[in-house]
C-alpha cells in the first residue's frame, strides 16, 4: 500500500524526508539533556538538601518512572491521532516539567516534577524513531534510526558543558530552567517543519486523510494521490495486535531486551557523576566525565547504526553489551586519576550507549507499520522499569556500603542478558515499507 506511493516519488522528495529525520535528531538531542539534568546536578542537590543515597536513587528513578508511563500511554495514542501531534503534546510536557523543576524546594517536589518531565520524554522517544523509520531513504534508514538514537548522547554531551558554565554561574535550578527553554523552542519548529507520518495518513486513516496526505506530499515535493489505496485487512491499531501469535515472541523478546538492558544503563548513567565525586574528584570532574561517556556515545551509536546497515544488527548489537559489561567492571576497580576515569568513562559510554543504537533499529523493524508506534512504545516502557530499578538498586547497594567493584559487577549482569536475548529478537525483523 504505502510502497506504491514511494515508486512515484522524485528524488527531490529524499531531502525533504531527511528533514523530517534530522528534527527527530535535534528533538533527541534534548531529551538526552533534560533526562540527565538530574545526573548532573544531583551532587550539589544532594549536599544542599542532605539526602540520603536512597533519596538521591528516588531522584534518578522518578523521571525514568515518568517514562515508562509516557511509552506505555502516550505511544498508542500516536497510532490513533497521529504522531506528529502526540510529539507537540509531549513537548509541551516536557517544558513544563523542566521549567517548573527550577523552582523546587524540597525532595517529594522534585520527585513529582521530574516524573512529569520523564512523562512527556517517553511518549517522545518511541514516537521520534517510529518517525525516521518512516522517512529515512529505505537504504540509510537503520542509519537513520542509529543517527536519532545516538543524538541523545549528544544532547546529553552539550548539556554536560553547559551544565557546568550554568552551575557556576546561576547554580543547579539554572540547569532545568535551560532544558525547558530548548524545549520550548522546538515546539514551533515541529508544528511548522515535521509532517505527520504518512504511514499514519495511510493506514489509519484519520478525518480528512487524503486531504492531509497531498499536503505532506506536496510539502515534500511528490505527486498529490487521487484517491487513498484500499486499507489493509486488519490494519487498524490496537494495543492487542502487538500480543498476537505471528507478533507474541517478538514482542516478549524485544521487551525483555530492553529491561535487562535499560537496568544496567542507567544504573551507570545516573550514578556515574555522584561515584566520581565519592572518590574525592570535584562535581565538576564527575559531569565531564558524564559528558565524555555521552560524546564517545554519540560516537559509538552511530558507528552501529553503519553496522546496522551491512552486518545483523543483534550480533553487533551483543557484543557491544558485552564490552560494556567487560568496561563495567574496569572503571569499577580505577584508582581516583582524573586522566584515567575521564578515559574509561568515555570507552563504557562508547559501548553502552552504542547498545541503545542498536535496541532501537531492532525494534523499529520488529513490529509492522500500523502499531509500530505501540509496539515500540511498549518495549520502551517496559524497558523503563528496568530503568527504574537499576539507579534505586544502586543507592541501596551504596547504602549497604557494598563496594563499587561488586555492585557494579552486579548491576552489569543484566547487560549479559540482554546480550542474549538481542540476537533472538533481532532474527524477528519485518520489512519496513518504504515512504
Amino acid at each position: 500500500m504505502v510502497q506504491a506511493v514511494s515508486q512515484t516519488a522524485p528524488r527531490a522528495a529524499t531531502g525533504a524526508s531527511w528533514l523530517a529525520v534530522w528534527v527527530c535528531f535535534v528533538i533527541n538531542m534534548l531529551d538526552g539533556f533534560d533526562i540527565l539534568a538530574m545526573a548532573f546536578t544531583a551532587p550539589l542537590i544532594e549536599l544542599e538538601w542532605g539526602l540520603a543515597p536512597t533519596e538521591l536513587g528516588l531522584l534518578f528513578s522518578a523521571g525514568l518512572a515518568g517514562m515508562v508511563v509516557g511509552s506505555l500511554s502516550l505511544s498508542p495514542i500516536a497510532d490513533t491521532i497521529g504522531r506528529r501531534a502526540v510529539l507537540l503534546l509531549c513537548l509541551g510536557i516536557v517544558t513544563a516539567g523542566m521549567m517548573l523543576s527550577a523552582f523546587a524546594t524540597e525532595l517529594m517536589q522534585l520527585v513529582g516534577l521530574r516524573f512529569l518531565t520523564g512523562l512527556g520524554i517517553g511518549g517522545l522517544l518511541s514516537g521520534l524513531n517510529t518517525v525516521a523509520a518512516e522517512y529515512a531513504p529505505a537504504h540509510q534508514r537503520k542509519f537513520a534510526i542509529g543517527l536519532v538514537t545516538a543524538s541523545y548522547s549528544l544532547g546529553a554531551t552539550l548539556g554536560g558543558f553547559a551544565s557546568i558554565r550554568l552551575i557556576a554561574e546561576f547554580g543547579w535550578h539554572a540547569v532545568f530552567m535551560f532544558g525547558g527553554i530548548l524545549s520550548l523552542i522546538m515546539i514551533p519548529i515541529v508544528y511548522f517543519a515535521l509532517p505527520e507520518s504518512l504511514a499514519f495518513l495511510l493506514s489509519g486513516k484519520p478525518k480528512n486523510a487524503l486531504a492531509r496526505v497531498n499536503m505532506v506530499m506536496a510539502a515534500t515535493g511528490r505527486p498529490a494521490l487521487a484517491a487513498l489505496p484500499a486499507q489493509k485487512a486488519g490494519a487498524k491499531p490496537s494495543l492487542f495486535d502487538i500480543f498476537k501469535p505471528d507478533m507474541r515472541v517478538g514482542t516478549a523478546l524485544i521487551c525483555a531486551t530492553y529491561f535487562m538492558n535499560m537496568m544496567t544503563f542507567y544504573f551507570v548513567l545516573s550514578w556515574t557523576p555522584r561515584v566520581i565525586v565519592s572518590m574525592g574528584q570535584t562535581p565538576n570532574v564527575g559531569i565531564l566525565a558524564s559528558t565524555y561517556m555521552n560524546l564517545a556515545g554519540f560516537l559509538g551509536g552511530v558507528l552501529l547504526g553503519v553496522w546496522a546497515n551491512r552486518f545483523p544488527v543483534g550480533r553487533a548489537t551483543s557484543v557491544f553489551m558485552v564490552l560494556m559489561y567487560a568496561t563495567m567492571i574496569l572503571f569499577s576497580n580505577l584508582p581516583a586519576n582524573i586522566p584515567v576515569l575521564l578515559a574509561v568513562s568515555a570507552l563504557l559510554g562508547f559501548f553502552m550507549i552504542g547498545t541503545m543504537s542498536g535496541l532501537y533499529t531492532i525494534v523499529a523493524v520488529v513490529f509492522p507499520t500500523h502499531v509500530r508506534a505501540t509496539g515500540t512504545g511498549v518495549a520502551i516502557g517496559i524497558g523503563r522499569l528496568g530503568a527504574v530499578v537499576g539507579p534505586y538498586v544502586g543507592g541501596m547497594l551504596i547504602e549497604a556500603n557494598w563496594s563499587r567493584p561488586v555492585s557494579w559487577a552486579v548491576l552489569g549482569i543484566p547487560a549479559l542478558a540482554a546480550a542474549v536475548l538481542a540476537t533472538q529478537a533481532a532474527k524477528r525483523e519485518r520489512a519496513i515499507e518504504a515512504i
